[in-house]
């Protein structure tokens, strides 16, 4: 991996094939709101101050999954709060399928992964690492969390999907996570984005995660 993958990419490379069931369960909604935030970040969209998501540029990015989205947020006769975004693509089955397995293709595209088979009666895949990636992404946030101190907008936007996630976990343990979470909370004021959209967004997985509990989906709390 010679440069940083986007953070939709990062987001579905960390979370393929995990044990964690709360992310597995809902991997494809999951990878939804990885790529608002991702688009928050290239400010191709803003939240207003009713929350709701408007369209700053529409203009193509080159990334397939990025472009399907802002194009059907472009289309959309009615504007909606994050949240109802993300239910709208939760609950369109086939739609939200193939926006991640264009996240997954990408991947493949960059040699991060080999895509195999679907999973019996599970929106998963089958994912084989090529390379480094997942590790290099890792020690990237312990440079930039805990190292020294100094993350980027799209490292404190994957800290909160996952922490969310429960994926956070994984990859770092009860001490490092509290580092973490204590760098992001100090460097609030130094970021160029408004960190309170990416909680906002954040919240608004959360909304939609809990949803899907109480509508009988599996969730296993991290």
């Amino acid at each position: 991996m010679e440069k940083r993958l986007p953070l939709s990419e990062e987001m579905v490379l960390l979370g393929a094939n995990q044990l964690r069931l709360k992310y597995r369960s809902y991997v494809e909604t999951y990878s939804i709101g990885a790529i608002f935030i991702d688009l928050l970040l290239k400010k191709k969209i803003m939240l207003d101050e009713k929350g709701k998501v408007k369209v700053l540029d529409s203009q193509e990015t080159g990334i397939h999954y990025l472009d399907k989205v802002i194009s059907i947020l472009n289309k959309s006769f009615r504007s909606k709060k994050l949240k109802g975004w993300i239910k709208y693509f939760h609950f369109r089955n086939r739609l939200r399928g193939k926006i991640h397995f264009s996240i997954l293709q990408e991947l493949q595209k960059k040699g991060a992964i080999l895509i195999g088979f679907k999973l019996p009666f599970l929106p998963l895949r089958k994912i084989t690492e090529t390379n480094q990636s997942k590790e290099q992404i890792v020690e990237l946030l312990h440079s930039q969390l805990i190292t020294h101190g100094n993350p980027n907008e799209q490292t404190v936007a994957l800290s909160y999907l996952l922490k969310e996630s429960g994926l956070l976990k994984t990859y770092f343990d009860a001490k490092e996570r509290k580092e973490i979470m204590e760098c992001i909370n100090s460097k609030k004021d130094q970021l160029s984005i408004d960190v309170h959209s990416i909680k906002k967004i954040e919240r608004a997985i959360q909304d939609i995660t809990a949803c899907l509990s109480s509508l009988g989906g599996a969730i296993v709390t991290p």
